[in-house]
């Protein structure tokens, strides 16, 4: 005779969490989902999440899916750099245009992080009010990774300290000017797992590296952030 049901089948399933709570966290303080509540009603049928907690989830979303097309043709481009000025040579050498050009760079990267990171094109919209809305939304996203990558910025020059481990082809090499795309992806390798037994429900979660809770001191966030996941999911951590 065999013991035991169907119902007391072990059940696994492992899901990414990698660094939406981070994300989350993030717009947490910022009170993003309060913002966005106040010119959007809320619908008399509408249940569950609030259209800002719903936009929070999207946008930590869309940061955090990755492109795989777009990555392997960058990959392509690699070795080449090519600079473009309407000044003469004489008047602008190379080596200066180049120093020129890296000066630019903040106001580049916001322009880069619109086409890679959030994959503001192509619209799938028609009327221009909802190009508007979409693309003021996408620079929400922008401030999220600008933000949290000036508060982790500012609490290591203030401390004259640095960050190791943020580049895995050069695990010892240090910095105290992380990138948000650096700090994101740091956080890449977490799990969540759900163990099914019949009617139990057990949760692991990857544990956080020193690097991972070194960041989120950093960046003002409670390492609950994460030890919340093993006992609630993430709507329940949106609405707390």
């Amino acid at each position: 005779m065999q013991s035991g049901s169907v119902q007391d089948a072990l059940v696994i399933t492992t899901e990414r969490v990698d660094d939406i709570p981070l994300l989350i966290g993030v717009m947490q303080q910022m009170g993003l989902a309060q913002i966005l509540d106040c010119p959007i009603p809320f619908h008399w049928k509408q249940r569950e999440l609030s259209w800002g907690c719903t936009a929070v989830i999207w946008l930590a979303y869309i940061q955090v899916t990755p492109q795989e097309e777009k990555i392997e043709a960058r990959k392509s481009t690699f070795g080449w750099k090519a600079y473009v000025t309407d000044v003469s040579k004489a008047q602008l050498p190379l080596k200066e245009a180049v120093l020129c050009y890296r000066k630019e760079y903040r106001v580049e990267r916001i322009f880069n992080r619109l086409k890679s990171q959030l994959n503001i094109a192509p619209f799938f919209v028609k009327r221009e009010d909802q190009v508007a809305g979409l693309t003021h939304l996408l620079t929400l996203g922008i401030r999220v990774l600008t933000l949290m990558e000036f508060v982790v910025r500012r609490s290591l020059q203030q401390e004259q300290v640095s960050l190791a481990g943020l580049h895995p082809e050069n695990p010892k090499k240090t910095t105290d000017a992380p990138t948000a795309e650096r700090i994101l992806k740091a956080f890449s390798n977490v799990n969540l797992t759900l163990i099914h037994s019949g009617i139990s429900l057990l949760r692991h979660l990857t544990p956080r590296s020193k690097l991972q809770k070194q960041i989120l001191k950093r960046r003002g966030l409670d390492g609950g952030l994460y030890q919340n996941l093993e006992i609630k999911n993430s709507e329940i951590l949106l609405t707390n």
